[in-house]
């Protein structure tokens, strides 16, 4: 088949198409992407040690709990909670230290989902430990500290128990 034609008319139909097709070229229009619901910014203010939760324990504290050299702690806070984390000597070692404002729920979720764990007498208003991580319920705040490290379950359970009685009475 032949297209009969001049080359201006063919110029004049390869624009055309490409600006339909959304090819790059002088009478392209940019689109735009409509999302439902709109995204909204999210604000996030970085943490360091000593501010926020990053206040509620210390690098020599997290060190001496864990008998592991730590970095300072740093985090960052959100519109519903904080968190902060301590690097631990080594790769992939770390204590993390979580705040929320959900209170009552999240806790009862929290219990349900680790299956009761184990009562922690004494530490805010209602407390349990399952393997390394602690919860805490504190009028409305719910803390969560976790302890990650190459040390076994019993060194990691007494540091994170250790450190949560230090934060928890710091709330």
């Amino acid at each position: 088949m032949r297209f009969g034609g001049t080359t201006a008319t063919m110029a004049v139909l390869a624009a055309f198409v490409l600006a339909a097709c959304g090819g790059k070229g002088d009478s392209a229009k940019p689109t735009t992407t409509t999302r439902f619901p709109p995204t909204v910014p999210v604000r996030v203010v970085e943490l360091s040690e000593g501010n926020g939760v990053c206040g509620l324990l210390t690098q020599a504290e997290v060190a001496a709990a864990t008998r592991l050299a730590s970095q300072r702690g740093s985090g960052s806070r959100g519109a519903t909670s904080e968190s902060c984390r301590w690097n631990l000597t080594g790769t992939s070692q770390f204590v993390l230290l979580l705040q929320t404002n959900d209170g009552p729920a999240q806790f009862d979720r929290a219990r349900d989902a680790a299956r009761g764990g184990e009562a922690l007498n004494g530490v805010g208003d209602r407390a349990f430990i399952s393997n390394d991580t602690v919860y805490v319920q504190k009028g409305p705040k719910v803390l969560v500290l976790q302890v990650l490290s190459a040390q076994g379950v019993p060194q990691r359970k007494e540091a994170a128990t250790t450190l949560m009685r230090m934060a928890a009475a710091r709330v």
